[in-house]
């Protein structure tokens, strides 16, 4: 089966390409998937972000480390700045929407609803298969960590997660507060394995940063970007491979302009789309052969005598009619594929010059 003839099978083509483009194509792919629903944005709202005591700033010399579990409450009560190193951080089995906004029911374009929930919970301890999990929906959700102290103790941090990524000790400036009733339960799950207290939690997060809607408007920006970046670069690639194909396959300056011959009579000429080549040009049909001219440039891409067609065979691309004329002798992988409204015309002529369907 020719799975350029059936649109069903059109991605097969894929294995068709030569190696550096699939390549390309799957690159393409993995930074789109990335960017869509992994990669963490937090740093485009913290772009120009100053140092100070304000919740989510860069801590200045004035924000205090935490040391030890006594500490903790000291903060909360006091309402002191604090911060913490984020050496050796546990990651815990929780994440919290980075916008809060986007919780609760949403209707998609084929009207099914889905419930959004503020928390999403994982199986404790956490396995590979759930880090895996947080990860793909790591553009929405912050994790939840354990951070140690001195006595030996740790305290719950909530952060932006690109904070991992940056270089430095410390994290953000954030204030202890009570912890809500989904951060109470995961840790008194994790209380039986590290020695933790479950009220409190050091929120680092500046709420209110992120919007769900602006966010996803910037992400499907960007795809849109690269997708147009790296098609440009399949064009630029394509252009050079049909220059290359005119050199090699144009037809000699003696024949180069399409003129009768003598006793020749022209059957039928019509415009048409060379499929093969990527152009548009004039194909006719004369009693003694088979011509078809670029429009540009007026050059002659082929030139068969009758003799030299073995036959034709038809069908159609998303109902729009398709021919390839099959050369007797060919020795080069050409293809002579033309697609257009004007195609059963140019089957007409061909029947009318003795050609006939293969």
């Amino acid at each position: 089966m020719d799975i350029e003839r059936n649109p069903y099978l059109a991605p097969l083509l894929f294995f068709r390409l030569p190696i550096h483009k699939q390549i390309l194509y799957i690159l393409e792919g993995i930074f789109i998937l990335l960017l869509r629903i992994s990669v963490p944005s937090g740093w485009l709202y913290d772009l120009g972000l100053k140092t100070g005591t304000e919740q989510g700033q860069k801590p200045d010399q004035s924000v205090q480390i935490i040391h030890t579990q006594n500490e903790v409450e000291d903060f909360h009560f006091k309402n002191t700045p604090a911060t913490i190193l984020k050496n050796n951080l546990i990651q815990c089995p929780l994440g919290r929407l980075r916008d809060p906004g986007y919780a609760g029911e949403h209707t998609n374009s084929r009207k099914i609803t889905h419930e959004i929930s503020e928390y999403t919970f994982f199986t404790y301890p956490l396995k590979y298969t759930d880090k895996i999990s947080h990860w793909l929906i790591n553009a929405y959700y912050n994790s939840y960590y354990l951070a140690p102290l001195e006595d030996g103790t740790y305290v719950c941090v909530y952060f932006d997660d690109y904070l991992m990524l940056c270089p430095g000790e410390k994290l953000h400036t954030g204030y202890v507060r009570y912890a809500t009733t989904e951060e109470k339960r995961m840790l008194h799950t994790m209380k039986k394995d590290y020695e933790v207290n479950p009220v409190y939690v050091l929120d680092m997060y500046r709420h209110g940063k992120v919007s769900w809607v602006l966010d996803s408007m910037i992400r499907f920006i960007l795809v849109i970007f690269i997708i147009i970046f790296i098609q440009s670069l399949f064009k630029k690639s394509k252009k050079e491979e049909k220059t290359q194909y005119s050199k090699e396959n144009k037809i000699t300056k003696e024949e180069e302009k399409f003129k009768l011959k003598k006793n020749e009579v022209i059957v039928g000429c019509a415009q048409i789309y060379n499929r093969h080549m990527g152009m548009n040009g004039r194909i006719c049909v004369t009693n003694q052969r088979v011509c078809f001219m670029g429009n540009i440039t007026g050059d002659m891409y082929m030139n068969l005598s009758l003799s030299e067609i073995a036959g034709y065979d038809t069908w159609k691309i998303l109902l729009t009619p398709s021919i390839e004329i099959h050369e007797k002798y060919t020795q080069k992988n050409i293809r002579y594929q033309f697609t257009g409204l004007t195609v059963k015309k140019l089957q007409g002529w061909l029947e009318e010059v003795g050609i006939k369907e293969l």
